[in-house]
């Protein structure tokens, strides 16, 4: 069954604007959801640390690659945190970086630790797959100019009201 989507615009900080994705009319956006699912005693720790890269920083240099953990074989989709860090629960936030000023915030959870791929774990793959299919379509909007680049191409330009199918 196809959802409705739209674009929310969560929070500009430093060189970064963050977006996330509603569905068929939800009150929260992914990434709200994402936030109040972990912000509980058991994940508030890694939240924190999640937190903590797309406050502090990210947005000092923008979204740079390297910030990003390449999900995936044929997917822009990319999660958080980076290889790099270490989080004692493994907790994924997926996402789309769409540029080094543009990511679009998902959804994840906690992957399982002895499952090594992502997408082969039974609590993450739903977000896995629902971020790939949301890229997609986000990719055929900035295709369809029904997203475009500001002037400076540092922010994105869209109908607040714009409604999309993800499939």
């Amino acid at each position: 069954m196809n959802k409705f989507a739209q674009i929310k615009h969560i929070q500009s900080i430093g060189k970064v604007h963050y977006y996330s994705i509603v569905i068929d009319n939800n009150e929260k956006s992914l990434f709200e959801d994402f936030n109040d699912y972990h912000r509980t005693d058991k994940w508030l720790e890694d939240l924190l640390i999640m937190n903590n890269w797309l406050i502090k920083r990210i947005p000092k240099e923008g979204a740079l690659e390297k910030y990003f953990r390449h999900e995936g074989i044929r997917s822009d989709t990319k999660g958080l945190p980076p290889k790099f860090v270490e989080t004692k629960n493994l907790l994924r936030l997926y996402c789309f970086r769409a540029s080094t000023n543009v990511v679009f915030l998902f959804n994840g959870r906690c992957k399982t630790k002895s499952i090594p791929k992502a997408q082969d774990c039974p609590v993450v793959r739903p977000h896995f797959l629902l971020a790939n299919e949301i890229v997609i379509a986000l990719n055929n909007l900035f295709s369809e100019d029904l997203i475009e680049w500001n002037e400076d191409y540092t922010d994105i330009i869209f109908d607040e009201e714009l409604t999309f199918e993800i499939e």
